[in-house]
């Protein structure tokens, strides 16, 4: 791996399969009368609209910042190394739960797994972000926080 960048993207199995199973109970439910054909299609827009933002995280980072965003990347978030004052690979509890969300003390971005890399920010605040491969990205911040 190239210190200098990193580059992941962790497929959120969970919420894709959940989404799937939406789908067919969707059309099981609504397509067997013509006048629910409207709501079907608008359900199932809807679901590929949120299978397109929230099945996926990419995790980038390079010289001078991490970046996190979900899906085709218009929900994401930027960290300055500056702004980090460390890192550490810690385990979310499952009631914390997967998407964007609001935990003690900051947020929780994750799309599967209870595995996360927790930001501890220069103002307090905390991110976690979640991680199939956490070990690495610690690797590849440590180095970069400690230069910031």
């Amino acid at each position: 791996m190239n210190t200098e960048e990193y580059s992941h993207t962790q497929q959120g199995w969970i919420t894709l399969l959940s989404v799937v199973a939406a789908m067919v109970v969707d059309y099981l439910v609504l397509d067997t009368k013509k006048a629910a054909s409207v709501a079907f299609f608008i359900t199932l827009v809807a679901l590929l609209v949120a299978v397109a933002k929230f099945s996926t995280l990419t995790v980038t980072g390079n010289s001078t910042r991490l970046r996190i965003s979900f899906g085709l990347g218009l929900i994401h978030k930027t960290f300055r190394y500056s702004e980090i004052s460390s890192c550490r690979v810690v385990s979310t509890p499952w009631y914390f739960g997967w998407g964007i969300r609001a935990i003690p003390g900051g947020w929780l971005f994750n799309v599967s797994g209870l595995r996360s890399v927790e930001l501890q920010m220069n103002n307090r605040r905390v991110y976690r972000i979640g991680s199939d491969e956490p070990e690495k990205l610690e690797a590849f911040l440590k180095p970069k926080l400690a230069a910031a």
